[in-house]
């Protein structure tokens, strides 16, 4: 029997213990899963305390103006070294920059959004109550909604010109950060009313709010990171 040199070198490989194209795939697969988990994770654990802790007030909203700036700076750069393994053009300068500018705007007219929202339910009930269940839900959804789509317009401007789905990206990233700050305030929203001065608590609390919403955002991201592929057919 005869045999191509394409199945000899294919013997070749198993007898030398080598692996196959799907198999390396998986194995990268499962790396930039556990790495971008691992970025979120951890970015948002060591923003979450750095944005309360920055603050001169303990009132959770008046922390939200200055969180931009601080998980766009201290996640941006963990982000952009797992995405770069998906896009190897991608500056990690650029992409830092484009979560601190996204994030601090995105805050700002979040919050205008959260301010009308609010306005508006009471112009529809007068018993709504914004630090209820149905405020919180509210206020917090929408206002991490908005914060992923502003600052999903700034990534896509800080992405390779080459990228492929940045649409795909851009609305997992706002549904994203939508459920990560929705999961982490419900979590505060419910701690609050357990414990005493809660927002007094020590620090580790805070870190675990941040990595609960890092974990959420990642989950809900991750696929459209497999995506995020260069074109092939660009220079």
């Amino acid at each position: 029997m005869c045999m191509s040199p394409e199945n000899v070198n294919s013997d070749n490989s198993r007898e030398a213990g080598g692996v196959g194209p799907g198999l390396r795939r998986h194995s990268s697969s499962k790396e930039l899963l556990g790495l971008w988990f691992g970025a979120n994770v951890l970015g948002f654990a060591i923003a979450t305390p750095l944005s309360f802790l920055t603050t001169l007030s303990y009132q959770y909203f008046e922390a939200l103006y200055i969180a931009g700036l601080i998980i766009g700076a201290v996640v941006g750069p963990l982000q952009a070294w797992v995405i770069q393994r998906q896009l190897p053009r991608l500056r990690l300068w650029q992409w830092t920059l484009a979560n601190i500018v996204g994030s601090y705007i995105g805050s700002w007219v979040g919050l205008f959004a959260v301010g009308l929202l609010t306005f508006m339910a009471y112009s529809i009930s007068n018993a709504f109550q914004p630090d209820g269940m149905v405020g919180v839900v509210l206020g917090i959804g929408s206002y991490g909604l908005v914060i992923g789509m502003v600052l999903g317009v700034a990534q896509i401007f800080s992405l390779p010109s080459q990228a492929q789905n940045v649409r795909y990206w851009w609305t997992a990233n706002a549904v994203g950060r939508s459920l990560g700050w929705l999961s982490a305030s419900l979590l505060t929203w419910i701690l609050s009313n357990a414990m005493d001065n809660f927002l007094d608590a020590h620090i580790s609390w805070y870190i675990l709010l941040g990595a609960v919403g890092g974990a959420v955002y990642a989950g809900m991201t991750v696929k459209a990171l497999f995506n995020l592929n260069p074109n092939q057919l660009a220079p």
